[in-house]
């Protein structure tokens, strides 16, 4: 395992983070949690079972009524950041297999130095945490109803030895260099933005240099809600946030060449925009999308030997 560790952005179970039975290093794992509650006394995060290693959690603590969404908190998550080799961005509600952290540095150093590896992860409630189990893997892209790239749900595809090239990067798990957070900085002018929000970052991390790749085995699961959940959302005590997302939207649409008007109000840094090292052009080659047909070929290119129908 290389020298040095990894943050970790999460409102997970840090027991199982940095227990001896989660990571095979927890000295080397320092976590950031971006913790959200309505009172400045409250904390999602209280007797978070760190232990020995709680000097290892970094804590910022956002007020419900300035929330901002998910973009603001992986911006806000980012701040924590001091100096680890990799940099480990995770949604709550996750769990991983034991010896993630040695499993995730393996991957990645197989599929190189300019690589990230992410997912959208397999339930929990179904595969348990069986790392045997068939890989999760996202393949495929649309185009939903307000004129924006999404993504599918990943597909199981069978187990690999290595990791495997694919087009796009999910916000919910994404494991990288830590070089990211100075060459792709997390922006946090995208308020209540949800929809969108992966196509861009993956746009900027592949003109920055870097490719996105799924893992080959199983690390992580996520206990997803359905319909009927009555688990709390971002949006549900923020007033303007459809306003405000749409606005969002009309930037993210903007610097993805969709929309050729700067949006009236937007705050566009040049270190939150495109990178330099590939062209937008070719990004959109890369994942076999046609922005100006809004066609999408992505799921049959990346992984073939999924019988679809895509």
């Amino acid at each position: 395992m290389a020298e040095g560790g990894q943050a970790l952005l999460a409102l997970a179970a840090m027991a199982v983070l940095l227990s001896a039975a989660g990571a095979a290093f927890p000295e080397r794992v320092f976590v950031g949690a971006v913790d959200q509650d309505l009172h400045a006394n409250e904390s999602c995060l209280v007797g978070n079972g760190a232990g020995r290693y709680a000097s290892q959690v970094r804590l910022a603590r956002v007020p419900l009524l300035e929330s901002k969404g998910p973009c603001y908190a992986r911006y806000v998550g980012a701040q924590l950041y001091r100096g680890e080799t990799y940099y480990l961005q995770l949604d709550s509600h996750m769990t991983m297999v034991p010896r993630w952290d040695e499993v995730l540095i393996d991957q990645a150093r197989l599929a190189g130095p300019h690589a990230c590896l992410s997912t959208y992860p397999p339930d929990v409630a179904i595969y348990g945490t069986n790392a045997a189990a068939e890989p999760y893997t996202l393949c495929e892209s649309y185009w939903n109803e307000r004129g924006l790239l999404v993504f599918r749900a990943s597909v199981p595809l069978p187990p690999r030895p290595t990791p495997r090239l694919i087009g796009f990067a999910a916000a919910g798990f994404m494991f990288c260099p830590a070089t990211i957070l100075a060459d792709v900085p997390f922006d946090p002018d995208l308020p209540m933005l949800f929809s969108g929000e992966e196509i861009l970052y993956t746009a900027r991390l592949w003109t920055s240099g870097y490719d996105v790749y799924a893992l080959g085995s199983n690390v992580v699961f996520h206990l997803y809600s359905g319909a009927s959940s009555t688990r709390p959302k971002f949006w549900e005590d923020q007033p303007d946030y459809f306003p405000t997302m749409i606005r969002s939207e009309e930037k993210v649409k903007y610097l993805l060449g969709l929309h050729p008007a700067r949006p009236t109000g937007a705050i566009i840094q040049p270190r939150h925009g495109l990178g330099a090292e590939r062209p937008l052009e070719a990004f959109w080659r890369h994942v076999h999308v046609d922005p100006t047909s809004q066609t999408a070929a992505s799921g049959a290119h990346f992984c073939p030997e999924h019988q679809g129908p895509w």
